[in-house]
């Protein structure tokens, strides 16, 4: 593997020296990874930019894009650290990489298709510091604008069901309709997380906080139930605003069809490896029907009309028992009651 090039310039977003911010404010690393975003990374690095939180670093990792991006990214050399890497590490690969660049008490990551309002940052650090068992805060992410009279949520974090698929939590509700409030949710959505570094630490495996395995796509449902297993609360701050201009909408087959096959099988075998990795053996003898009666659904669909995905299996297969040993080490470090473990708070 090429190695990356690095241009390095440890300052705050905005430009000042961070040896200048009141040390009371702990340091947040923000990490952006990307790969062919031209379309949207100006202004995802111009919201960072805007921030109010001041005591930050920016990590700007470039995935082999083939597009403009890393022509973009070259023009912030002066406001933090840009990455160019070689080949595409995918979302797992590139986020672990920021992460063991950065310095933060807590890490930022945002997908470059997300515009973070001003005080996003400065409410997330808020809601974490309430709780030293709070080791991931999201935010409300919008679908568009709030002013827009039909705006709409993109998610409110993370749920688990009963047949253990993770789904974004009121996707799609109109904006004026929602009545939710700050608490704990099961986990968060990957586009906007923040963590604490002592989180990240306890629940990485191998020096993996995000399984490298999985390359890109649920990464967030496996990281959001290993933490919860572990013993770690996600918050959920609706002071916290962003805008997600996501091109698919869960559960839309006619928009699914239109999707790359290697995102697809990736989110195949992902959504296997996560639930034998993290499952307990009697919430899984519980829920057994339905968890099985899903799975041979979705094995029927690719039969008949996805194809492609169906090496899904052979990598898991071929993969089972690094993916047991994983597990193994999660079971053992395991620090909530098994009926908890899948309950939605």
């Amino acid at each position: 593997m090429k190695a990356p090039i690095y241009h390095q310039k440890a300052v705050s977003p905005r430009g000042s020296a961070t040896d200048n911010v009141e040390l009371v404010q702990p340091l947040v690393s923000i990490c952006v990874v990307t790969w062919n975003h031209a379309e949207y990374i100006e202004d995802c690095i111009q919201s960072i930019l805007a921030q109010a939180y001041q005591h930050t670093e920016l990590i700007l990792v470039d995935n082999a894009s083939r597009d403009e991006t890393s022509k973009i990214l070259a023009r912030h050399e002066h406001h933090g650290t840009v990455v160019f890497n070689a080949e595409n590490r995918g979302y797992c690969g590139g986020n672990n990489q920021a992460i063991s660049m950065s310095r933060g008490e807590f890490v930022l990551l945002v997908n470059p298709d997300v515009v973070l309002k001003p005080d996003y940052l400065e409410n997330a650090v808020s809601a974490i510091r309430q709780n030293s068992k709070i080791g991931t805060v999201c935010g409300l992410l919008l679908l568009g604008d709030e002013r827009e009279p039909d705006s709409r949520v993109a998610t409110t974090g993370l749920r688990i069901s009963r047949t253990r698929r993770m789904y974004a939590r009121d996707y799609g509700v109109r904006l004026r309709d929602l009545k939710r409030p700050a608490g704990e949710v099961f986990g968060s959505d990957g586009s906007l997380p923040l963590y604490r570094r002592t989180m990240i630490e306890d629940v990485s495996i191998e020096g993996e906080f995000f399984d490298e395995m999985f390359f890109a796509y649920k990464e967030d449902s496996d990281v959001s139930w290993r933490a919860r297993l572990l013993g770690w609360k996600c918050f959920f701050n609706p002071k916290s605003t962003a805008i997600h201009r996501q091109n698919f909408k869960p559960g839309n087959l006619s928009l699914r069809k239109k999707q790359r096959s290697s995102i697809k099988m990736h989110a195949v075998k992902n959504d296997i490896i996560t639930i034998i990795k993290n499952e307990d053996i009697t919430n899984f003898l519980r829920d057994m029907i339905i968890i099985t009666a899903r799975q041979i659904g979705i094995l029927a669909y690719l039969i008949f009309f996805e194809r492609t995905s169906l090496p899904a299996y052979m990598f898991v297969f071929a993969n089972l028992k690094s993916i047991l040993s994983k597990r193994k080490v999660i079971k053992a470090k395991q620090r909530i009651p098994v009926k908890e473990a899948v309950r939605n708070p």
